[in-house]
Formats: structure tokens, sequence, C-alpha cells
């Protein structure tokens, strides 16, 4: 009866369980009733070993149950059936499953019948009872992962007698759906990956680096089904999910396109879609649309890396995109929950380790505190974007550990000089000692912000007076004053100033328009990493330069964005800009640089949040009006209703359409004129 997949959600299992609640009412018949249900490994018992050592969690053992059905009667009366040591259990054709490896799945070992009332369930054993994994069990709040839309092949290649490889259009998320006929005991594999070698066959060597299989059978992405020998069979797998384009369905016996179909069953969580964006710009439209497919297909009860060798939570990963994803998606519940799993990661020293949830036998270290300043940004924008204090209010005790853990860290120069910087940059490497005592600072900000809106001003004022500390100490060490210019001179270490109000004010206007300057003197052309995908677009639009981004996402020529559509026709984003170079070692659906496409709701558009409201209560408009461009329209569901921006322009004409919510208000800025506006529709017409 359950059509989601992979329930309950992903958490750290010896913290906190969560937990599903279905009505069965219309699967009841009069008289007696059974109930069955099927039990995978999913992420709480991860037995093929990989580099993050999911396989020895503190939590992991064989797959449990904790099952309660209340029943109301039609006379009011009440009952509930709850699991205990009457339960039976037994096994069926389910013979491996894991959420990197795939499943093994036999038909010849399927009791028909097995979960009717008149099933004899004689030689099956009673159940043994256990431990719970944790004392806290929680209702799942957030949506459950579920299939949005179902692909067909767009191509399907005969490589042999015994082998095919379907194209399935998109680099997605989710399962195949294989319908197949056979002999009895033909076995048929399911290799799925993101690309093919030059003859056709599904190439994995970019995703099977991290897995350490302890025997044939574990192989990356693989599922494995037997026939039964019965006609026409359906295969699904209920306990894994892939990420992947291609499909190469392999057998024991001849197979041809003839007797062997798939499809593709997307999936993710099922959040709402609430924002839409459209230019007169091809390439432009096509980068939003693979940052949506990848934020998509990353989105699995947590924000993931990747869909295919990882699955893993990077906390920087995940705040990078976090904007872009609420801005097209109701993701609040998604964040929401794992702030909690943030919480839960929390080592005894206050450290956090980089990818949440956690094994607890990961170097934590590695990844460092550009990625941990998510206990501070996700929660953050969080209540910026729904004006709800919960996840602040629950982060709060774990944040100040974290601070005095980091306090902890200061080298003699009282610098933070370990952890990753600007991952995947692409030839200019920003300080990382810079970067990380940037988001130091940028944490005891945004740490004296929730001091205040938690009536806490005295904490607040030790944050302030820290966070000055450090802006000082780093304009000491790393502003040049007489050049204009931050630590090595990047895009990324001018701009990251000016992101976080660091700079001296008198020098932002400048520092600005010299890194303008220098995006303009090199062609365009961007050399930065994820870190600064978010930063330099967001920055430059900011002080003025929104031409200069729309020129540098669109390039046709790497590294850009618009080079990934051209060159790559990309149906997903990339995790490096020079994927010909670094293609063995690079996931193809990383959705790490898709801040670029809140860039297109705030910059273009002009759809932004005051910062002095939350929820879009208060809304500033201030769309900019590209040369190349002839039209944006793009439009958001607030909380308050949908927000709508629509402008076309013909040579120097502009006409602008604009609708608020009823109970919202709007700052307009234009070019020439600035007014307030009230809810409802409006249009405007003027000249450049």
């Amino acid at each position: 009866m359950n059509q989601n997949h992979l329930d309950p959600g992903f958490t750290d299992y010896s913290k906190r369980v969560l937990y599903n609640t279905l009505d069965i009412t219309n699967y009841l018949k009069e008289g007696s009733n059974a109930v069955g249900i099927e039990l995978g490994n999913g992420w709480f018992n991860e037995q093929t070993p990989t580099v993050w050592n999911f396989d020895l969690a503190p939590w992991r053992k064989r797959p449990q149950l904790l099952c309660e059905i209340r029943i109301t009667y039609n006379d009011g009366s009440t009952e509930t059936i709850a699991t205990d040591n009457t339960w039976k259990t037994n096994t069926g054709p389910l013979l491996f499953d894991n959420i990197h490896v795939g499943v093994i799945y036999d038909a010849r070992l399927e009791q028909k019948g097995w979960s009717d009332i008149n099933y004899k369930d004689k030689n099956w054993s009673n159940v043994i009872l256990t431990d719970a994994p944790s004392e806290i069990l929680e209702s799942q709040k957030m949506a459950l992962i579920s299939s949005e839309e179902i692909l067909e092949p767009i191509a399907v290649q005969q490589l042999n007698d015994t082998s095919l490889v379907f194209d399935m259009g998109i680099n997605t998320a989710g399962v195949v759906e294989l319908n197949i006929e056979g002999k009895e005991g033909m076995e048929v594999k399911l290799k799925h990956g993101e690309m093919v070698r030059e003859d056709g066959s599904v190439d994995q060597r970019n995703i099977d680096m991290h897995l350490r299989p302890r025997n044939e059978k574990e192989r990356i992405q693989t599922d494995t089904y037997i026939l039964k020998g019965k006609g026409i069979e359906t295969f699904s797998p209920a306990f894994t999910y892939h990420g992947f384009r291609y499909v190469q369905v392999s057998s024991n016996q001849p197979i041809s396109a003839q007797n062997v179909y798939l499809k593709t069953i997307k999936l993710h969580s099922d959040v709402e879609n609430i924002g839409s964006l459209k230019t007169s710009n091809h390439t432009l439209n096509s980068i939003f649309e693979i940052c949506k497919n990848s934020y998509l297909s990353n989105l699995f009860s947590i924000p993931t890396d990747c869909p295919t060798r990882e699955k893993n939570g990077w906390m920087a990963d995940g705040f990078m995109v976090q904007e872009a994803g609420m801005l097209n998606y109701d993701s609040r519940n998604i964040y929401a929950k794992w702030v909690k799993d943030m919480i839960d990661a929390q080592q005894d020293s206050g450290n956090m380790p980089g990818i949440v949830p956690t094994s607890h036998h990961w170097d934590s270290n590695w990844a460092g505190p550009i990625w941990d300043a998510a206990i501070f940004i996700v929660p953050d924008l969080l209540y910026r974007y729904s004006g709800d204090l919960e996840s602040i209010k629950k982060i709060y005790p774990s944040a100040k550990r974290y601070l005095k853990y980091l306090e902890s860290q200061e080298n003699e120069n009282g610098i933070i000089d370990f952890g990753l910087g600007d991952w995947l940059f692409y030839k200019a490497e920003t300080s990382t000692p810079f970067m990380v005592t940037a988001y130091y600072y940028y944490d005891n900000i945004l740490m004296a912000k929730m001091a205040r809106l938690l009536n806490n001003d005295k904490e607040a004022i030790a944050y302030e007076e820290k966070a000055e500390i450090l802006k000082n100490r780093i304009n000491d060490i790393f502003f040049d004053a007489k050049n204009i210019s931050y630590a090595n001179k990047t895009q990324l270490s001018d701009a990251l100033p000016l992101y976080m109000d660091i700079a001296p004010e008198e020098f932002r206007p400048r520092l600005a328009k010299k890194l303008n300057d220098s995006l303009k003197n090199s062609n365009y052309f961007l050399d930065f990493g994820f870190i600064g995908s978010l930063i330099v677009p967001e920055v430059l639009s900011d002080y003025g330069y929104t031409d200069s981004v729309y020129k540098m996402v669109t390039k046709e020529e790497m590294p850009s964005w618009g080079y990934w559509i051209k060159e790559h026709h990309a149906t997903s984003l990339f995790e490096t800009w020079d994927i010909k170079r670094r293609i063995f070692d690079a996931s193809l659906n990383h959705p790490s640089m898709g801040a670029i496409a809140a860039w297109m709701y705030t910059s273009l558009a002009g759809i932004k949040l005051d910062e002095n409201e939350t929820s879009f209560k208060e809304i500033i408009i201030k769309p900019t009006f590209i040369d190349d461009l002839d039209f944006v329209d793009a439009s958001y569901d607030s909380q308050y209703g949908r927000i709508q921006v629509k402008w076309t322009k013909s040579d120097r004409d502009v006409q602008l359409e604009i609708k608020i919510p009823p109970t919202a208000t709007a700052k307009l800025q234009l070019p020439h004129q600035s007014s307030n506006i009230k809810g409802g529709k409006h249009q405007f017409q003027f000249q450049l």
C-alpha cells in the first residue's frame, strides 16, 4: 500500500528515529485482516564498507520494526494492535539490499499471498524482541520520498546478444522498472551510470572509487533480478536508489529490446514546487532547469552531494544551494529536520563532522569550518524565509559549543588555518586561512543575530565584539589597502569581504569595481569553485554589475555554466568546471554550484527578501534589465501568496508587471525611480 520510498527518513538512529503514519482504512475488509510488512536495510544497516564508514555506525543492526495499529470502531470504541513477539517473520525473495550497491531479488522465492489472512505461516518464526536504537521517537514532518514522474528511454543500444544499454534522456535519481520475459532462473543485472564508454557500455569509473566491496555481489549501483519464468515479469527495487542516465541490462541468456523494457521512476523528497522562472535566453533557461534537476536529485530526506557514489549530507554543499532550493520548492521541513541532524552529529569537543548525519567514524577536521558554518547559515536562512524561530532555538546551544571549540583552534595569529577552502576552483586557489577565518567571523555575526532574536542581548554583544575583533584581524593580515585587494587577489578573495561586510566601508565600491574589472579583463571567465559560485555573482549584482554576471554565466567556453550546456548538453550540474580533465573523479549530478538559480530570482527578476523582515511580508523588487534579454518572468509562492515579476523589453522600452500578495508590501527599485507598492497587480511602462 505504501508507494513512498525508503521510509522513514535518514537520521542518526542512535539519537533519534522518525516514524510515519499511514491511513489503512480503505485497505481493510469486513471480518479478519492480515498485515504484511517488508523490511530492508536502508540507511540503518549499511553493511557494505565505504570510506565514510557507515558500516561502523553505532546504530547499525539488522532491520527492526515498531508498528502500532490504532482502530476506531463505528460505536466509538478503540483498539490498539502493536508489534510484539507474536508477530511472525521469514526470509523472502530479497536476498540483499544496500543504499550504495543495490538489491538482489530472486523472484523464484516469492511466497504468493504471504500477507493475506488465509496464508499458512506454520514455517515462519516468531520475531525476536530487541532494544530500540534510540529512546527518542519523532513523527516525520518533512515530505516523504516518492515518485515525481516516469521517464521513458530515448534510445536503446544492443551491445551484444546478452547486453542492452538504455539511455533515459537525463541524468537523474531514482530506480528503474524492468519489464522482461524469460525462463526460470534467468539472471538480469541492471548497472546504472552517468556516462558510457566509446562502445556504448555503461562507465562507472567516476562513481565507484569510494565503495569498499567485500565480494562480487557488492557492485555499486547494480541491481540483480532472477526470473521465476512466468510470463512478463515486472521488477523495481524498493530499498535503494541510484543516480544515472544510462542503464546497462546484462543477462546470462540472450536478450533484446523485444523482451526487455525499462523506464525510470524519478524519486526525491516530495516537496511542492513553489517557484518558476523563464527568460528569453535558452542557455539561461537550461541552466535554471539543471539547477532544479540536481537539487531534487539530491533531496532524499537530507540534502545530499550526489545521488551516486556518496549520497552524503555535506554541510557546505547543503547551505550553498539552500536559498535556490527554497525559492523553487517548499523544502522548509527538510532543512528544519537537517538542523536536528546537525545537533545529533555534534561531537563532544563541540566540533562538527562536515557530513550530517555522520557515522561517527569519520575525520571531522577534513571538511573544516566553512562546511561547519551550516549550523549558522541553515537555521538563519530558514528563519528569514519562514519567520519560524524553532530551528534557531534548537541549534543555539550547539552553536555556542561550536564557537567555543573554534576559538580553541585559533593559531598564534588568531586565525583558523585548517579545513577545505573553495572546493574545485578552476585555476586560482583562494587562501584557505583567509576564507576559513572569514567564515569564523560570519559565524559570530549570525550567532549574535540569533542571540538577539532569542532576547539574549548580553551574549549577542559578546559575539558582536568577537566578530569585530576578527574583522580587524582579517583586515590587518589579509587586506592590501594600497592595491585594494584581499589575500592572494582572486575573484573570490575580493568578493568574500564584500559579501560578509568585512571590507572597510570606504573601500567597498572600489573593491567591487576592481572585482568587476578583473572579470571584464579576463573576457568574463570565472575562476572560483563551490564557494565562489554562491558569493561572486551575488556580490557583483549587489554593486550593480549584473550584466557582467550574466555574461560570465552564459559564456559558452570553459569555465562556465553555459559551457556545460553548449559543450556537454548537460542535464544536471557537474561537480567541476573542467569536466573533460576530471571526468573519472567527478560527479555529474552535483547541486553545489546551483546557487546561480537564486541569483536569477534575486537579480534578474529582482525578487528579494527584505533583510529587516521575514517570509516576504515586505518585499524588495529590484529587477535588472539586461541588454541581451528581451524578457524575464518569475514567480514565488510565499507564505502570504504569490509574488510575480514579469518584464519585457523592446529597444529601450520596458513593460513591467508585478503581483504582490494582498497582505504584503513591496519596495520597488527601478533605475530612475523608487516607490512603495501595496498588495495587488501593478503595471509600469518606462524607458531605460
